[in-house]
């Protein structure tokens, strides 16, 4: 389940690029349904003093806009490079030349890593016009190199369509990786795993809290599904089925690190199951199932709303 991007990126420090443009140098898109804008992303000069490289960030950036919807970029890198090595040894952008790989859009930038900090600063031209759109530079600790080229690219998406990027966002999951069933979060792409609970229950069903700050989860004391002399269950509530309740409970998110987990009042320890939580548009409300036993295929399931 994603959340949403606005929060995710807040620890990076994000400025506009030396020098300021003018912000009247627009873009216009003009592509028919399905139609991508093609982009050159040429390596970013820098040392990342072994916590990122040219090909790391290209690579990352690359993806990103490839799975933004929007854009596509150009494919014969080796091209890519023999432009960009033309442009540093004349210390000028050939333009012609970067339209002649058919690309649109020209994302230059460049980024330095030392070992309590990391800045990446870039720069979007329009090839047709000759001219930058835009820059930006973000500033953060090493370990957040990746997270600033998810923003970079959604800045880009953002600037450039006027819709919101999806790089920034934060998935969550359950992993049983521990031996039970723990609440994860990751980045989109699957990268920077961070364990969110960890109190040895079973924890399912993550929701997120539309700010992207907290999180609500399913939770229940770990146990065997199975005991000697248990019968099979036939249906639903069957006096041979195993009994489990869940309860809702509410953790921060706190850049993936989580914190301590707090029951949602009404939504626990009230001698039912609460489960299938999700959150209201504005925060301030929880809806959930509300039943005997167990979570699925429950035929006295009712929905209740907690605050």
């Amino acid at each position: 389940m994603p959340a949403p991007a606005a929060l995710l990126a807040a620890a990076l420090v994000v400025t506009s690029a030396t020098p300021l443009w003018a912000p009247e140098v627009r873009l216009s898109i003009q592509k028919g349904f399905g139609e991508k804008l093609i982009v050159a992303v040429p390596l970013f000069e820098g040392d990342g003093a072994g916590l990122a490289g040219e090909d790391d960030i290209r690579d990352v950036l690359s993806f990103d806009l490839n799975n933004s919807g929007y854009f596509k970029t150009v494919e014969n890198v080796e091209f890519v490079d023999e432009a960009e090595a033309d442009d540093r040894r004349s210390g000028t952008i050939d333009f012609p030349e970067w339209l002649a790989l058919g690309a649109e859009v020209l994302v230059k930038g460049e980024f330095s890593a030392g070992p309590t900090d990391f800045a990446v600063e870039a720069t979007v031209y329009d090839l047709a016009q000759g001219q930058p759109i835009f820059g930006r530079r973000y500033i953060g600790v090493p370990a957040q190199w990746r997270g600033a080229v998810h923003r970079l690219v959604d800045d880009i998406v953002q600037r450039l369509t006027g819709e919101r990027g999806i790089a920034t966002s934060k998935i969550a999951f359950v992993s049983n990786a521990t031996g039970t069933k723990e609440i994860y979060v990751m980045d989109y792409d699957g990268e920077n795993r961070k364990r969110i609970t960890k109190d040895n229950t079973i924890a399912v069903y993550p929701a997120w809290f539309p700010d992207g700050s907290e999180l609500v989860f399913c939770r229940a004391p770990a146990k065997d599904a199975w005991f000697e002399g248990m019968s099979d269950p036939k249906f639903a509530n069957d006096p041979e089925e195993l009994p489990i309740k869940y309860d809702l409970y509410r953790i921060p998110f706190n850049e993936g690190k989580g914190g301590t987990a707090v029951p949602v009042e009404g939504a626990s320890h009230n001698g039912m199951s609460n489960t299938f939580a999700k959150v209201s548009p504005d925060g301030k409300w929880i809806v959930f199932t509300k039943c005997r036993n167990g979570l699925l295929m429950r035929p006295d399931s009712r929905l209740w709303i907690a605050k």
